[in-house]
């Protein structure tokens, strides 16, 4: 086929430095293929390849290095192109309706374009000639561009007419134009070169020497740019390239660049402690912060570290503990009638002995067995020994949990701790469900006759001949000095169970021997509903809680305080000292102390006071008032009995506190200082603020001696702290506190 008329070239100015120097290739193919090269331009074939330029003459030359584009954002808008370089605007309307839809192609301005304005391509030719060409090649504004061309000296090639200066007419200058299949016009003169969009163009170089052309083996293409630093440009590029390398387009080969990641998005909430925790946009909301006061404690905490090492020690073996090398030995020795540490089964038989003579020697108490004999009509009835023998033998077995009744309850009323009044009686018959109102010889009102049938007292002591026992006929006894008219006696209290027992078993038909009778009223009635506290064997606790190892150093630490104190509160009118602790001095050492709070109450002081006693055989003769009061260990035992009670914290639980002798430093309060702890400024601060007491296991949890030793030294410390002859400043100190103590006793 013919060849296609070549199109005019134009020309395009370059710079001086247009050949040599060294860069890398700076452009996409997709780029490339954007650009329209209106006047012929230096480039560098996108494989990496040189172009050669040929000329007219016979001389060849190498056309050295490769050019970076950059399009001018501006001016790309000002010409009417977006900064893609893609035409912004459509064709006219008119331009539209006129082209054949095969060839609207022709003008899309994403096609590329070599031909020069004024010439006309083979592609750009339409059905029905060449007609609004012109008016096509005056829309189609070119494309200014800058090309920076490496070397030591960076000149820019200025594409386009309108910016070649006057002054440049002399310098070289490339020119290119468009190669159509079947073309033979430049076969042997110049060489055709593929463009990266599949078409071919020839290059020469006008106005300067040329020279042979050089084949240069293919480099190796760059890898495609993803960063400013793979770009070397001195310039950010305009926004829409980046926008355009971040999405490319590779056509669906998965050879564009790699997408940007998204942000992650943002959490539903701050993670910091902001005032406005949900406006996570707002960006005011990052740094305001919610202001939190903070308050640091600092406490002192002991490091232990544990160490091994081989130490050689004179070791003394220590002996055992024995009760029988304590400070309990004399009770046994000269305080309790049971010669031992225990009130045991024997002592209690020799109480109830002691008592039943007593009640015997009353003429209107045999009478009453006797009758109660009479009423017996069965074959089998005993004798009257042998009754009165097993009536005494119940009381003996049951002594101890009854003996015991009769000292709580009596201890309960407003009357003397020795004796039991009317109101303490019916309230012991309650508790152990005795009164039965159905019946015509246990109600209420006959329990009450029975007390005051009791209660009669006799004088003059006779012989009786007939029944060998004594009687007497009269108000009172020698030895009934403690007993008023309104209260029984111990040894009444006897006779009294006696005639409470022939009223409810005897008299209502359960049985008819008195002895029996006796035997249900004490094991099925009495001590079956008493409480708990009251019919333990006393033994028990003692074992249990008193006579310990722990307790033994704690009393031998303190016994000269014990027995001070012990003294100076035994003391009497007109300047004695009675030879027993009776209930009211002990009571005003508890108050005196302030001792008495919800815990320990004044029924539990009693109490303590009551359960330390040992068994007194006679209780109403010269000895009434060991029965009466607490001797020395039995002082002791009343003590402890109250330590359970208060149940005080131990010096190390003090410490751990911080309360400190000269202050509360901590949980406690104010003050300074440091040294042993201090049970009385405790005191004062749980007594402020009961939120600062520290934890205290039960006292059934814990060793007795820590409730001990603290109670001791409670009272040690209040003496000396209300003693009124301590010189001020002075600290705290057992020795100043047995002065004290000497002191009074000396000068009562």
């Amino acid at each position: 086929p013919a060849p296609a008329p070549a199109p005019a070239p134009h020309e395009v100015m370059g710079g001086d430095n247009a050949v040599g120097g060294d860069s890398s290739f700076m452009m996409s193919q997709a780029e490339m293929s954007r650009f329209s090269f209106q006047d012929g331009e230096h480039t560098q074939h996108p494989s990496g390849a040189p172009h050669h330029y040929g000329g007219s003459t016979t001389h060849r030359h190498v056309i050295g290095p490769p050019l970076t584009v950059l399009p001018k954002r501006e001016r790309l808008v000002a010409a009417g192109c977006d900064p893609s370089g893609a035409v912004s605007a459509p064709p006219p309307d008119h331009l539209q309706s006129s082209l054949d839809p095969e060839a609207a192609d022709l003008y899309d301005p994403d096609v590329p374009r070599l031909a020069p304005p004024g010439g006309v391509s083979q592609r750009d030719r339409v059905p029905g000639g060449f007609v609004k060409v012109a008016e096509m090649e005056a829309w189609r504004k070119p494309m200014p561009l800058s090309v920076v061309v490496g070397g030591a000296t960076r000149r820019p090639l200025r594409f386009g007419k309108e910016h070649i200066p006057a002054e440049a007419a002399g310098q070289a200058r490339a020119l290119v134009f468009e190669h159509f299949q079947g073309s033979r016009v430049f076969d042997g003169v110049m060489s055709v070169y593929q463009l990266p969009n599949g078409r071919e163009a020839h290059y020469y170089d006008k106005g300067s020497s040329v020279y042979e052309e050089t084949h240069l083996d293919l480099l190796t293409p760059p890898r495609q740019p993803r960063n400013l630093s793979d770009l070397c440009n001195d310039q950010l590029p305009t926004r829409d390239i980046l926008d355009k390398l971040a999405r490319p387009d590779d056509g669906g080969d998965g050879g564009g660049f790699a997408p940007t990641p998204p942000l992650c998005p943002l959490p539903g909430l701050h993670t910091l402690r902001v005032v406005s925790p949900r406006l996570v946009a707002d960006p005011e909301a990052y740094g305001n912060l919610v202001a939190v006061h903070v308050r640091f404690v600092v406490r002192p905490e002991k490091v232990l570290e544990e160490r091994e090492y081989n130490e050689d020690r004179l070791t003394h073996i220590k002996e055992p503990w024995s009760i029988h090398k304590s400070v309990y030995v004399p009770r046994k020795k000269r305080e309790a009638d049971s010669k031992d540490f225990w009130d045991g089964p024997e002592v209690g038989a020799a109480c109830c002995s002691f008592d039943w003579v007593e009640t015997t020697r009353k003429s209107k108490f045999i009478k009453f067995m006797t009758m109660e004999h009479r009423k017996n009509k069965s074959k089998d009835a005993p004798p009257f020994d042998v009754m009165v023998a097993r009536v005494l033998a119940s009381l003996q077995k049951w002594y101890l949990p009854l003996e015991a009744s009769f000292r709580y309850y009596s201890s309960t009323g407003s009357g003397n701790l020795m004796t039991m009044q009317l109101n303490e009686f019916s309230e012991l018959m309650t508790v152990c469900g005795i009164p039965e109102n159905d019946t015509a010889s246990c109600r209420r009102a006959d329990l009450d006759t029975i007390f005051i049938t009791t209660n009669f007292d006799e004088l003059n002591v006779v012989n009786n001949n007939n029944s060998g026992m004594l009687e007497a006929a009269g108000a009172k006894g020698p030895k009934d000095a403690n007993n008023d008219s309104n209260s029984i006696t111990r040894s009444e209290f006897v006779e009294l169970l006696v005639r409470v027992a022939a009223a409810k078993h005897c008299s209502l038909g359960r049985t008819a021997c008195l002895g029996e009778a006796t035997e249900m009223l004490c094991a099925d009635t009495i001590v079956a509903n008493l409480p708990e506290f009251v019919k333990r064997d006393r033994s028990v606790w003692r074992n249990a809680r008193l006579y310990t190892e722990g307790m033994d150093d704690v009393w031998k630490k303190y016994l000269e305080f014990v027995k001070l104190l012990f003294k100076v509160y035994r003391r009497s009118g007109g300047g004695r000292f009675s030879q027993a602790m009776m209930i009211e001095q002990f009571e005003q050492l508890n108050e005196q102390m302030d001792l008495y709070d919800a815990q320990c109450t004044i029924q539990g002081v009693r109490n303590s006071f009551l359960f330390a006693q040992m068994l007194t055989i006679d209780n109403i003769g010269e000895n009434a008032w060991a029965a009466e009061g607490l001797q020395l260990i039995e002082f002791l035992e009343a003590l402890a009995r109250v330590a359970e009670l208060k149940n005080l914290p131990s010096a190390l639980e003090i410490a751990a506190g911080g309360f400190t002798e000269y202050g509360a430093v901590g949980p406690g309060g104010g003050g300074e200082g440091e040294g042993v702890p201090n049970i009385v400024v405790y005191m004062e601060a749980v007594r402020v603020d009961i939120n600062v007491a520290v934890f205290i296991p039960a006292a059934k949890d814990r060793p007795p001696e820590h409730g001990l030793e603290a109670l001791l030294d409670l009272l040690a410390r209040r003496i000396f702290l209300r003693a009124t002859t301590v010189p001020d400043g002075e600290a705290f100190n057992i020795s100043r506190v047995l002065k004290l103590l000497t002191t009074a006793i000396n000068r009562i």
